[in-house]
């Protein structure tokens, strides 16, 4: 390999062992998916002069400039037909070279021979930073001037500039990957100087701003190719501003305010305006009727014209954003004064009980000038609430109400305890590892369970989605290098066969849960046939090849994906019933993990962005919750309060944020044993609304 970093001519020369008959092979430059987002990778096709036996290729980087200046990491491949093979430098001298300088781009690249010895290309930002030049608060908003340096020698850049102000998600959850964007005001002194006026009043369109949004200001650079630099903004200490919330045009429901975190970044905070609902009044009699009235207070401080728009109950839970459903109360209303009395016994009736649920009322406020809607939850200075004692609500289970999170009214479910006995069962798992491997016979997890249980099916990495499509032809060519477990794994995403194996092999028990639907993204060849983008077809020559004839829909685009995951999940929940009844349906929650045993038994963490397992975790719950929406009366397995972490010696694929210690694994089965027994042994399992172990 010989590489001119003046010219940006790449040679590669090469010998290809093996014989290939009278095939020519190609040398491919194909971008790595290293991203949680699953995309079409590009690919760079050189040109092979080729003996038979011997290959040389030329890569110009000036030529692919624009193709590679769009990427992060690309790796070298020889193709023969539909197999690829990464080339091997291991026999090559020592190797290392300085960047190139894309001509007018942000970026620069470099080959470079990766630890398991193969050749690739690194493509990062030339050296640019942001430095700020003056900050002034002012009552109708914030100017902001910035220049940015260019440290990279023997460059000149041609770019634009844009302040992005990126939102930070309560819990992680990406929704449309939310951001305003402000266009620099002006351009002076030699090109470099930026100048922008963010009105905070006008700043937020009236669907994006909601109550306990944050919002971080960066920089974007863009050159002449459209590819952008984002750069950290960074406020100099000197540069102090003292803002105060207020009001915002687009929702007045919401107030704002800039400010200048711990570490000096630009932030855009914002909270609900001062309404809440305060009771003077609350009753929990017998039978768990409740009867309540109190002010909406705060409402007289903005003009009108506002309403009161329903008074609801839903499950607390760590997303105020994803919310699977929500119980709509009755109500009364005079002028700002509202009443209501309902049964918990009845409200509740349809819905999924389940130890440990914590439900709040809330009040919805619609502001008819702007129509944005906003909910305050229902609050009591009374400290004698969590005194009033616990009523039955269903079999099994009882509900007070209680005080959380700052005098707000909520109402709490307890269960009371059920003793087993065993019993053995056949099972089918939906699922992942989360699910699947404690019914494992290797020594990490369960050696002996095969004398309680059978697993007749196993549906692995499959989204729900995909599950609900249409069949579509499996290309087993291009899986050949797959076990073959893995590879009917893969055929069962794409034949979708599921509930006919449900049918023919009549398991007693189904376990699920939602690996698949939380870190798979979808591939859509058109409404009807859909796969998971799971990653056997992620680290396949297949992606590449159906890029012009399909498209792929990410988790970054949540409220799409879950707009046809709803409509999966219930096309699901009603077919699932037809082969097995809901108290014989096992979920399981499942949660990523951020550390792991290694192998001194130090706790260490992963390198994953903690952002990345919050939103994963938030999917997870919004989509449990959902399903124990649309079947109440399934069971559920939830160690996710247990404190379990993972193990370095996972026994299929090592650690992971998926992969758990021996011990979690051991629990669960212990769980299903509880669940099989208690549903076998039962004598009313309809009347009861699941379980929950």
């Amino acid at each position: 390999m010989k590489f001119n970093n003046k010219t940006g001519i790449l040679v590669v020369t090469g010998k290809l062992e093996g014989n290939i008959s009278n095939l020519e092979p190609k040398i491919l430059l194909q971008e790595q998916i290293n991203s949680e987002a699953l995309f079409f990778p590009k690919v760079i096709v050189l040109k092979v002069d080729w003996d038979g036996e011997n290959f040389s290729a030329i890569l110009d980087f000036h030529d692919k400039r624009e193709i590679l200046s769009s990427g992060e990491a690309w790796d070298f491949y020889l193709k023969v037909n539909n197999d690829k093979y990464k080339l091997d430098m291991l026999n090559c001298p020592s190797f290392q070279a300085s960047y190139y300088p894309f001509e007018d781009t942000l970026f620069q690249a470099v080959p470079y021979v990766t630890r398991k010895n193969n050749l690739s290309i690194w493509v990062k930002p030339k050296e640019i930073e942001v430095k700020v030049h003056h900050v002034e608060l002012r009552p109708e908003g914030l100017i902001l001037q910035v220049i940015i340096v260019n440290y990279s020698p023997h460059t000149t850049l041609n770019y634009a500039a844009r302040l992005v102000f990126n939102k930070i998600e309560e819990q992680g959850i990406g929704v449309h990957n939310e951001s305003i964007k402000i266009e620099a005001a002006n351009k002076e002194l030699g090109g470099n100087l930026f100048s922008f006026f963010i009105a905070k009043r006008s700043v937020f369109e009236k669907e994006v701003v909601k109550p306990g949004d944050t919002w971080k200001g960066v920089i974007d650079i863009c050159d002449l190719q459209g590819n952008y630099v984002r750069l950290p903004l960074i406020i100099p200490e000197i540069c102090r501003i003292d803002d105060q919330f207020s009001a915002l045009a687009n929702n007045r429901l919401c107030k704002a305010k800039f400010l200048i975190d711990d570490k000096n970044s630009l932030m855009l905070k914002v909270e609900q305006t001062n309404i809440s609902m305060q009771l003077e009044r609350l009753s929990y009699e017998v039978g768990t009727t409740v009867a309540l009235s109190g002010s909406i207070q705060g409402l007289a401080n903005l003009n009108e014209p506002f309403q009161i728009n329903r008074l609801y109950l839903r499950l607390r839970s760590n997303s105020n954003r994803l919310i699977p459903y929500v119980i709509e109360l009755p109500f009364e209303l005079s002028c700002n004064n509202l009443s209501s009395k309902f049964s918990l016994k009845s409200v509740l009736n349809n819905y999924r009980i389940d130890e440990g649920a914590i439900w709040g009322i809330y009040v919805e406020v619609l502001d008819k000038e702007t129509g944005s809607k906003g909910e305050f939850a229902v609050y009591t200075q009374d400290r004698g609430v969590n005194e009033l004692e616990y009523e039955q609500i269903i079999p099994n289970y009882d509900i007070k109400p209680c005080l959380v999170g700052g005098n707000s009214l909520a109402f709490k479910v307890r269960k009371k305890v059920i003793t087993p006995v065993t019993n053995p069962i056949k099972i089918a798992v939906c699922g992942s590892c989360y699910s699947r491997v404690a019914f494992s016979s290797n020594t990490y997890f369960n050696p002996d369970y095969k004398e309680k249980y059978d697993v007749v099916h196993t549906q692995f990495h499959s989204s729900v989605v995909s599950v609900m499509s249409k069949p579509t032809k499996f290309p087993i060519d291009y899986f050949l290098n797959y076990t073959q477990t893995q590879i009917d794994y893969i055929k069962d995403d794409f034949e979708k066969g599921f509930f006919e194996k449900i049918e023919l092999l009549k398991p007693e028990f189904l376990i699920m849960d939602f690996y698949a639907d939380v870190f798979s993204d979808l591939i859509i060849f058109d409404e009807d046939h859909i796969i998971t983008g799971s990653y056997y077809v992620r680290d396949s020559e297949y992606l590449y090849e159906i890029s012009r004839r399909a498209e792929i829909l990410t988790r970054e685009n949540v409220e799409i994906y879950l707009s046809y995951w709803h409509k999966a999940m219930e096309s699901f929940s009603r077919k699932i019933q037809e082969y097995i009844p809901q108290e014989r349906i096992i979920l399981q929650r499942a949660r990523a993990i951020e550390t792991f045993y290694d192998k001194d038994k130090k706790v260490k963490k992963f390198k994953n962005d903690r952002n990345f397992i919050e939103r994963s975790n938030t999917l997870f719950e919004y989509m449990e919750n959902y399903l124990l929406h649309l079947m109440p009366n399934i069971q559920v397995i939830d160690l996710t309060q247990f404190g379990y972490i993972g193990q370095y010696d996972f026994p299929y694929g090592g650690e992971s944020v998926n992969h758990y210690e021996p011990n979690y694994y051991k629990e669960m089965l212990k769980k299903v044993d509880d669940i099989v027994v208690r549903t076998l042994n039962s004598t009313n399992m309809i009347t009861v609304k699941g379980e929950e172990s």
